[in-house]
């Protein structure tokens, strides 16, 4: 199976990773840079995309979306919480904007 890393930042705002195999994750890379993927294995045909920047603000909202592809072009370095809502449930995954 593949193996992700996952960044996380605690309240110190220090990084730590954490590598998980078979993960749930079903956004990628991460860390992105202008660009993210959508795992098509989880069998989403529409879904909602909503990211939010580490203080909680709405920066990127692309609804009823198909594509396994989203440009990000305008989000600058950070953390972001993506969620993706569809037919599978509601998924959230932090991921780093690194460019």
């Amino acid at each position: 199976g593949k193996t992700f890393w996952e960044m996380t930042e605690d309240e110190k705002n220090q990084i730590s990773m954490r590598s998980h195999q078979n993960s749930t994750q079903w956004i990628y890379p991460n860390p992105a840079t202008d660009y993210i993927r959508i795992e098509e294995k989880m069998g989403i045909e529409k879904y909602d995309l909503l990211i939010y920047s580490s203080s909680g603000k709405l920066v990127f909202k692309k609804l009823n979306n198909s594509d396994s592809r989203i440009d990000l072009p305008n989000l600058k370095n950070g953390l972001y919480i993506f969620q993706i809502h569809s037919s599978k449930g509601n998924h959230n995954e932090k991921i780093i904007i690194s460019k």
